[in-house]
């Protein structure tokens, strides 16, 4: 019998390794940092902070790279939903509120 009635997904073991971006990691943090204080038309665009980052720091990676790191780093920020799973004969209750 298996395991798993569903194959388990493919799992990484490690984080995947990113030479050429890894110097530069702090200050595209940054730059994602002081954006979220900005208006939304004002904030960068992952072709603006590549601009940037050759401009600035001399970079002399991709778009292709900085464009996965930002968008990785923007969903790793985002707000989650986590279902609530009841057993059976149990139940939850939240009180919260909205504006």
């Amino acid at each position: 019998m298996l395991r798993y009635a569903v194959p388990p997904g493919y799992q990484r073991q490690h984080p995947v390794k990113r030479p050429k971006l890894g110097r530069w990691m702090g200050v595209i943090d940054a730059i994602l940092e002081e954006d979220k204080t900005q208006p939304a038309k004002q904030r960068h665009t992952d072709k603006r902070i590549l601009d940037r980052l050759r401009e600035e720091h001399g970079f002399t990676g991709g778009y292709r790279i900085v464009r996965q790191s930002v968008r990785g780093e923007q969903q790793r920020s985002r707000e989650r939903f986590v279902a609530l799973l009841d057993a059976a004969g149990e139940a939850q209750s939240d009180f919260g509120e909205a504006l």
